[in-house]
């Protein structure tokens, strides 16, 4: 039946051209549309010719059900009577895109199986962009996560009827792009503002490039316009070179371009984005960098709502002048603020982890920066003012938009309290001394003077770092060190190592005390233990001596470790009460040790099956010590060379006939060589691992000054 249908379709379009034209024919019989299944193009006709019996051609309701069919264009045409010679019923022209549904709507022939379908299709712009995702007919340059974005977001401008011209940039471009907004390859695609970015790449009409002339504009789907230019290359559009042109399909063209088009009003990438691409926000730009917040500036926490991302933020960026002015009234320079201890807090202070837009200020408002300081608003005659904690400044500029956040522009730095740097006992230096992998690990360094936090310090970089503290007579200061790398080490004003830690696991001090007061035995230490990894919370022990008070280690916070920690305190001579209060936690598996200054155990309470308890009247030196500000110290003549060494240095500056000794300590305090030796001479240690050490020599009549020396 089917090979007769078809070969009268055949006689019959031959014998009907003349009446019934069309690209198409299709055959009715008793129950049988023929063919049933038809694919054509948009534009195309077809004719219907009844060869038996009556029939109707329905494509507005299904007869069966009764429901509208939804035809992209209803058509029906009306009953006639069918005959061998066939009987014309109609031409149908197919404009629109998609699938038509028909069927007969006489008798049961639709319930009998008398359906047709008629799929009006084309090589549209969808099929050409994935015709351009196959590796063997890809352009020169790739486009496919462009094909994926536009298939995805801008589907209806790529299958309907067009005419449209797209600007499609190539994979470079999409890749350069999203590393610029720091964002991975699917994260793009939750721009908010993504589908109106998509249509600024789409043009009305057919512009192929025959078409393009200097100065022409043509409109966006969008909205605004693109502006096509004449370049040495080619053309063109806005400020994307156009690489590849003529890619056609029925409904449009796609022309390959080598960078990403952006509208008018949609935001930046992130807000350090925006300051490292103004041109009066350099030295900003560097203080955000020296102050290690480049990162979190630069996260994307909107688009990136599957992981954890710092901020979003508002930022008040000082330009470059109001940087030079500042520096005018410190008496200092960029270069010096920008490596100063300072300029941490100085950036923080600009900051606000919220978006706080223009439209959501208002007078009166308080707003917290994360450098823990309220910024209250004052509007004043149409100014917008921010109050500091020492001084004022007004916003020049509002609503600089991006993905993570709003920039507004100041006229001037906002400062923050800044301590005085000389007490009674001059300045003490600290340098932060990074590890093996760079920094600190993550690892912090909090300064606590007389058990008030004065300073919480982090490192970064490869490279050491300083920061100086006032210091006055009768201070008790603490440095708690939480890292696993790295470490410090901390200068008095007369030039002399105080204290060391560096290597894995670098200890904690408590109880330094300036003005030259400090022993010179070296340091005991405290090791907690605490099997439960609750770091001995809740728990404290308080070191007393017949002179008072040494120091109080408190556990206040919820600071886990396991198995152990250990805290220096300098050496005093008289013997020491250690009056514990045990953890909150599990007190049978806590414990701790006391080690003398020779790294002796002197109280061992490490038994896991008893109750830390206090210990009394023991002693961690000899009574023989003097202070350092007893000592006479000679360092000026004294030279020792190369510094940094591969373990072998150069001892300069000594009378020859001078006899010496020499101790080589580790920054922990541990003494891991000594030598001896007439006039100035050689040291060899090689054997010692690379780090930062203490030199200290001897003569018989004075202790030189500790000498920093570090092993590569």
């Amino acid at each position: 039946m089917k090979i007769i249908s078809a070969l009268l379709l055949v006689f019959l379009s031959l014998n009907l051209y003349s009446q019934c034209e069309a690209d198409h024919t299709i055959l009715l019989t008793n129950f049988e549309f023929t063919p049933s299944e038809l694919v054509i193009s948009p534009g195309e006709t077809v004719a219907f010719i009844n060869i038996q019996g009556d029939h109707t051609v329905n494509g507005i309701t299904n007869t069966v059900t009764g429901e509208p069919f939804g035809n992209p264009e209803e058509f029906f045409l009306e009953q006639t009577t069918g005959s061998s010679s066939g009987v014309c019923m109609g031409v149908l022209t197919f404009e629109e895109l998609g699938l038509y549904n028909f069927d007969c709507s006489l008798d049961f022939n639709a319930q009998l199986g008398m359906n047709l379908t008629i799929d009006v299709d084309a090589f549209d712009l969808n099929d050409l962009f994935q015709l351009l995702q196959q590796q063997d007919s890809e352009p020169s340059a790739p486009v496919w996560q462009s094909a994926y974005a536009f298939q995805y977001f801008t589907p209806s401008f790529l299958t309907s009827e067009g005419p449209w011209t797209i600007f499609a940039p190539d994979d470079n471009a999409v890749s350069e792009i999203l590393e610029y907004m720091n964002l991975g390859q699917f994260d793009g695609l939750g721009i908010p503002d993504f589908p109106e970015i998509l249509k600024f790449h789409i043009a009305e009409g057919l512009w192929l490039e025959e078409d393009f002339f200097d100065g022409l504009v043509i409109p966006s789907a969008q909205g605004q316009p693109l502006n096509i230019s004449e370049t040495s290359q080619g053309f063109a559009v806005e400020n994307a070179q156009i690489t590849t042109t003529n890619f056609t399909a029925y409904n449009g063209v796609i022309h390959v371009i080598d960078q990403c088009l952006a509208p008018e009003g949609v935001p930046e990438s992130t807000v350090m984005q925006l300051i490292e691409d103004s041109e009066n926000h350099t030295i900003f730009e560097n203080a955000i960098f020296a102050a290690n917040l480049s990162e979190d500036l630069s996260a994307q926490p909107i688009l990136n709502d599957n992981e954890s991302q710092p901020g979003p933020y508002t930022v008040f960026a000082p330009t470059d002048l109001a940087f030079d002015i500042l520096v005018e009234e410190m008496g200092t320079t960029i270069d010096e603020l920008l490596t100063s201890q300072f300029i941490s807090s100085i950036v923080r202070s600009h900051i606000v982890e919220n978006i706080v837009p223009s439209s959501d200020i208002f007078d009166g408002l308080n707003l917290l920066n994360i450098n823990g300081d309220v910024l209250q608003i004052e509007i004043s005659d149409d100014a917008i003012l921010v109050y500091g904690t020492q001084n004022v400044v007004e916003i020049t500029t509002t609503d600089l938009f991006a993905y993570n956040g709003v920039v507004h522009v100041i006229d001037a730095v906002i400062q923050p309290f800044i301590p005085d740097l000389e007490g009674t006992c001059g300045t003490w230096t600290i340098h932060k001394i990074p590890g093996n992998f760079g920094g600190w690990g993550g690892g912090s360094l909090d300064v606590f003077v007389n058990g008030v936090l004065w300073s919480s310090e982090t490192l970064f970089s490869d490279n050491i770092e300083v920061f100086n503290m006032a210091v006055n007579n009768g201070d008790a200061i603490d440095l708690l060190f939480r890292g696993n790398e790295g470490g410090f080490q901390v200068v008095n004003e007369n030039e002399e190592v105080v204290y060391s830690a560096i290597g894995n696991e670098p200890s904690s001090v408590y109880g330094l005390k300036p003005c030259g007061t400090q022993q010179t035995c070296g340091y005991f230490s405290i090791q907690f233990l605490d099997e439960t990894q609750e770091g001995w919370y809740g728990g404290s022990v308080t070191v007393n001596s017949d002179a008072g008070t040494l120091t109080t280690i408190n556990f206040y916070d919820y600071d886990p470790f396991w198995p152990e920690r250990t805290f220096n305190i300098p050496a005093v001579t008289g013997e020491l009460d250690f009056i514990v209060s045990p953890p909150l936690f599990e007190t049978t598996l806590t414990g701790y040790r006391v080690r003398d200054a020779n790294n002796t155990i002197v109280v061992d309470q490490s038994d896991i099956t008893s109750i830390p308890t206090s210990s009394y009247e023991i002693m961690v030196c000899e009574p023989n010590i003097s202070s350092v500000s007893d000592l006479t110290l000679d360092i000026f003549n004294l030279d020792v060379h190369p510094n940094p060494s591969n373990g072998v240095v150069f001892i300069d500056g000594l009378d020859p006939t001078t006899a010496w000794s020499a101790k080589l300590h580790s920054l922990d305090g541990k003494q891991v060589k000594t030598f001896q030796g007439v006039g100035s001479s050689s040291l060899e240690f090689t054997e010692v691992a690379g780090g930062l050490y203490a030199l200290t020599l001897t003569t018989e009549d004075r202790i030189i000054a500790p000498i920093r020396l570090i092993k590569e």
